[in-house]
């Protein structure tokens, strides 16, 4: 066995506990499509250039309540260092904690690196199964803030997660920025004082890198939380485009994922208007600068109705504008 913790990756003997981490609750962005959902609020929506947000992400539809969520047994092996004795019980305290609903625990434990293992089950359909206590425990503050309860987001920010979880956006390991990640998007949805946090934690460059992420859930996901951030915050926007954002935006409208597509789009959309409903210059020379138009006119096409038509709208706006 091998110890995966990022303080201390040498092989030993491990002392192995194996228990179930009861009931683990999924739903924290369970699929990377929306097709399954309700897609009643997405009809008839084009983009409209008003003040406010330009459209309803289909990343939003991956909420769900707790009534709805997946509760399975998984059976994890924490492989802790005989020499850190504090570890051993981590992955019970989480596991109780989970139960109890103690967010401020949970919340400690995000600095576990006890190693976890779990090879019989995919928690998630594309991030990295979590393989420490903490990614773990950054999973479930995910869970909690997809829920949509005001008490848990409260309890979150109170104890001092967010800054945790913007540090895991830049740490070595993969698992545990694919987690932070899904909980930031769900955390920044209409939630003025952490998208204010994590504006003051410098977040914006971090997420901008991961806009270039091979997987295609994490560029969606980064790019719904720089939403988040920027229509909350208009004075993000000039921070994504010094900040070289724009480019990889434009981007991911190259993906093979019509949700992809749609995201960014989308993205772009609240990226170039002004709290005005005006769009903004300088931003539009970025998009035109990135490429913009030509991707954006190969995608009138799609077959994608909702994706076509987004398109053709933006694409209008920025060639009056070139003009």
């Amino acid at each position: 066995a091998e110890y995966m913790g990022t303080a201390n990756r040498k092989k030993f003997k491990p002392n192995v506990q194996t228990l179930k981490y009861d009931n683990i609750i999924m739903g924290c962005c369970a699929s990377s499509s929306r097709k399954s959902g309700n897609d009643n609020h997405l009809a008839n929506k084009p983009l409209t250039g008003s003040p406010g947000k330009q459209y309803d992400s289909r990343h939003q539809d991956l909420r769900v309540k707790h009534k709805n969520l997946l509760h399975k047994d998984y059976n994890y092996s924490s492989a802790s260092n005989p020499d850190i004795d504090n570890n051993r019980d981590d992955l019970l305290k989480l596991n109780n904690a989970r139960v109890a609903n103690d967010v401020e625990t949970i919340v400690k434990l995000l600095n576990s690196n006890t190693a976890i293992f779990l090879s019989d089950y995919k928690l998630h359909p594309w991030a990295t199964n979590p393989r420490t206590v903490g990614s773990l425990a950054c999973s479930q503050i995910g869970i909690y803030a997809a829920s949509g309860e005001d008490e848990l987001r409260r309890r979150i920010k109170h104890a001092k997660a967010i800054p945790v979880l913007v540090s895991f956006l830049s740490h070595e390991d993969q698992d545990k920025q694919e987690t932070a990640a899904l909980a930031l998007s769900f955390l920044t949805e209409a939630d003025e004082e952490c998208c204010n946090i994590m504006i003051k934690a410098s977040t914006v460059p971090a997420l901008i890198r991961h806009l270039s992420a091979q997987k295609v859930g994490m560029q969606s996901a980064t790019a719904q939380t720089l939403r988040n951030l920027y229509y909350q915050r208009r004075d993000v926007q000039m921070q994504v485009l010094e900040c070289g954002g724009i480019p990889p935006l434009v981007r991911l409208l190259d993906s093979d994922n019509e949700d992809a597509q749609y995201e960014a789009i989308g993205s772009l959309q609240d990226l170039l208007f002004d709290n005005n409903g005006r769009p903004i210059k300088e931003i539009a020379e970025a998009f035109i600068r990135a490429d913009a138009i030509p991707k954006l006119r190969s995608l009138t096409t799609s077959q994608d109705e909702e994706v076509a038509t987004m398109c053709k709208t933006l694409l209008d706006l920025l060639e009056k504008m070139r003009r």
